[in-house]
């Protein structure tokens, strides 16, 4: 007689491919492009770009104020006694169900039951060796679909975060590329660090990101670098890999400088 260990019933099953898990995300795919349209759609006369990024990023950031929608009428819990009787059926044991109503055993405790347990209890009902297997293995099966559907369901919260992430920070982009059309003049007679600009570009970063070589660049420019070489930019070694990390420290002290220049742009004193 083979029976399956503790070990058996708690180990996860094999790690399924992330692609498998995940369910076609093609309207997710597509809300930023719709968001974008919206931008140019909404853009009112006389309204500057910027203006327009900063009501969809409140739009974004703000909780909807439509009143929500009532969810879907959901369905009755399941009882305990239902739950068994459908575990049972499921495994052509529905015969049974009496054994284990007669004993006060519910399907939530057989659950929760190590291997061993599982087998001493079942053996006190006077269960076959088949018959205990086959409830061992329908408790394995559902406990490996459960974790499958969390794993599912963590998946699509973690491509909708990313998702919304995503939109929040091209809008920001968007808006602060439109502060610097416009605040030209200031930044031509102030000066841009040069720890701002883009060793590729020459220009204000506003999406900075840091190489394998420690340097940082304009995150298009780069990418575009990358297309036709391994390389670094600025020393010509091969690089190691081509990963790119966000430098929020950067992005930071380009947005403080834009705001410096916002303000010295409204003083003319600042200027002298």
């Amino acid at each position: 007689m083979c029976l399956l260990t503790s070990h058996d019933l708690c180990s996860p099953p094999p790690q399924a491919d992330i692609q498998e898990l995940l369910p076609e995300q093609e309207a997710e795919q597509t809300k930023l492009q719709v968001l974008l349209a919206e931008l140019r759609g909404e853009t009112r006369k006389g309204e500057s770009e910027e203006r327009a990024c900063k009501r969809l990023l409140e739009r974004i950031e703000a909780p909807d104020s439509k009143p929500a929608a009532e969810p879907p009428a959901s369905a009755e819990p399941v009882s305990a006694a239902d739950a068994l009787r459908l575990f049972l059926t499921d495994l052509g044991l529905a015969d049974l169900e009496s054994k284990f109503v007669n004993e006060d055993i519910e399907l939530s405790m057989l659950q929760t039951m190590s291997a061993d347990e599982l087998r001493i209890n079942l053996t006190a009902l006077g269960l076959s060796i088949g018959v205990r297997m086959k409830i061992i293995k329908g408790l394995e099966q559902s406990a490996n679909a459960a974790k499958k559907a969390a794993e599912i369901k963590a998946a699509n919260d973690q491509m909708a975060a990313a998702v919304a992430k995503q939109e929040r920070d091209d809008l920001r982009m968007q808006a602060l590329r439109a502060k610097l059309e416009r605040l030209q003049h200031v930044i031509k007679r102030r000066g841009v660090p040069p720890h701002m600009s883009c060793p590729i570009t020459q220009e204000i970063m506003v999406d900075p990101v840091m190489a394998a070589d420690g340097n940082t660049y304009e995150r298009k420019a780069i990418r575009d670098w990358f297309e036709n070489n391994n390389t670094s930019p600025l020393t010509g070694c091969v690089l190691k890999d081509k990963t790119l990390h966000e430098n929020r420290a950067v992005r930071d002290i380009v947005q403080w400088f834009v705001e410096e220049c916002e303000r010295a742009g409204e003083d003319p004193n600042e200027l002298a």
